[in-house]
């Protein structure tokens, strides 16, 4: 790169909204301040577990939970429509799925 470049920085985020973004910012320990365009809230809980087997039947008691039992069309309440298609569970990296199909 020559003299003439131009370092332009992307604080300003999209996507999350900005309690996400200040525990991401606590969590790696950057000193840059993010704010987000959205305006919304979103619940953030840490939770820790002895190990992958406890995890994976925390994740699925909850699933169980919000559908209301293990019927692809039941719901926990007569206003709620979740349902396994409603739901999704996110992976960083492929391997750590096996303890929660094997649940």
């Amino acid at each position: 790169l020559g003299s003439d470049f131009k370092e332009i920085t992307l604080e300003k985020s999209y996507r999350s909204c900005q309690n996400i973004l200040d525990c991401a910012e606590k969590i790696l320990k950057k000193h840059v301040h993010l704010t987000s365009a959205r305006n919304c809230k979103a619940d953030i809980k840490f939770l820790t577990f002895e190990n992958e087997k406890n995890e994976a039947a925390f994740i699925a008691g909850k699933i169980k939970e919000l559908i209301g039992g293990l019927d692809f069309n039941t719901s926990k309440a007569e206003n709620e429509t979740l349902s396994f298609k409603d739901i999704a569970v996110l992976f960083r990296l492929n391997f750590i799925s096996k303890p929660i199909e094997n649940v």
